[in-house]
């Protein structure tokens, strides 16, 4: 064997050195596999994959999304029934331009607090002065 140690000590110590050489016979006689390399169609495999983990990850983000803007509407629609229309409109657009993957609404993809800015802008008219790169992961999400 390639290795030696030696015990000069009582039957105690002695068993862990016995439990000691056969954990490095078992790791000497089976070492792990060397990582095997992927081919050019398992890299594409896995990017596929990883796609649809994504696609999915979104419309379970949109799907949350367009909840609370539902509940968003029916607040709307319980305090002024003139702005329901408007506000299920507001709704509409904001779920449309997320779907479309706009890169300017990476943000409201991952942040419920400007998706609800988003919405009461569109709503009430006002105009949105906040940047929205001023909501960074630190917001209210």
């Amino acid at each position: 064997t390639p290795y030696h140690f030696k015990c000069d000590s009582c039957d105690k110590q002695s068993k862990v050195v016995g439990k000691i050489q056969t954990i490095l016979e078992q790791a000497i006689n089976s070492p792990v596999p060397p990582k095997e390399e992927l081919t050019p169609q398992q890299v594409a495999e896995m990017e596929k994959e990883k796609d649809l983990l994504r696609e999915e990850t979104l419309m379970c983000r949109l799907h949350q999304i367009d909840l609370l803007l539902r509940k968003l509407v029916g607040a709307v629609g319980r305090v002024d029934k003139k702005n329901c229309k408007k506000a299920n409109d507001a709704r509409k657009r904001i779920v449309k331009q997320m779907k479309q993957d706009n890169s300017s609404f990476e943000v409201l993809k991952s942040n419920n607090e400007v998706v609800a800015l988003d919405f009461a802008c569109d709503v009430t008219g006002l105009k949105n002065v906040r940047v929205w790169e001023d909501f960074g992961d630190d917001s209210v999400a």
